[in-house]
Parts: structure tokens; C-alpha cells; sequence
């Protein structure tokens, strides 16, 4: 906000409440700030959620396939996509994606 050199000759009590505006603009902030992690938990949620169904649908030969190319064994593989669709839904799902429904 650029300084506006016509309000500085009006007297400080007829100016306005600068405090006001101030903590209405960091209460605005605020809620945006809320909105967007709302959303951004309410995407993991549905990633989650679409990553355990794309896990449950895994065909066990493919998942074999898989690990052997790997050099893991079949229960490691499933341990680390399993692991992924907890802690990152939206890499599981990629992974998934890529290895399994693509193939």
C-alpha cells in the first residue's frame, strides 16, 4: 500500500483505526491459511483413500514379477507400497499407477 501524502494533513483521530484494519487483514490471513490446509489434508485423504483401493486390486503375479526384478521378496515389496499408501498416498498411487495398472 503506497503512502497516501493527502491523509498525513488529516488529523490522527479522523484517519481511522490502522489497528483494526491491521487485525482484520491478519484474520483474513488466517482463515486462508486454515482454508488451504483443510483442503490440502482433505486431497491426502482422498489420495489415501484411492491408494488403498488401487492396493487392494495388486494381482499377486505382477507383484511377483515386480519383486523379482527388484531382488526383494514379494512380502517386501508389498511392505514398502503398503507403507507408502499410509505415509504418501500420492507417491503410492504414482507408483501403482506406473508398475502395476500400466503394465
Amino acid at each position: 500500500m503506497a503512502l497516501d501524502h493527502g491523509i498525513l494533513n488529516v488529523p490522527l483521530n479522523k484517519r481511522g483505526n490502522f489497528h483494526k484494519e491491521l487485525d482484520d487483514h491478519l484474520e483474513a490471513e488466517a482463515k486462508r491459511k486454515r482454508k488451504a490446509a483443510q483442503d490440502a489434508k482433505f486431497l491426502n485423504e482422498e489420495a489415501r483413500a484411492e491408494a488403498w483401493r488401487l492396493f487392494a486390486l495388486i494381482d499377486k503375479d505382477q507383484l511377483k514379477q515386480h519383486a523379482s526384478k527388484r531382488n526383494m521378496r514379494v512380502s517386501e515389496l508389498k511392505e514398502v507400497i503398503r507403507s507408502m499408501c499410509n505415509d504418501k498416498p500420492r507417491a503410492a498411487l504414482k507408483v501403482i499407477n506406473d508398475l502395476f495398472i500400466a503394465s
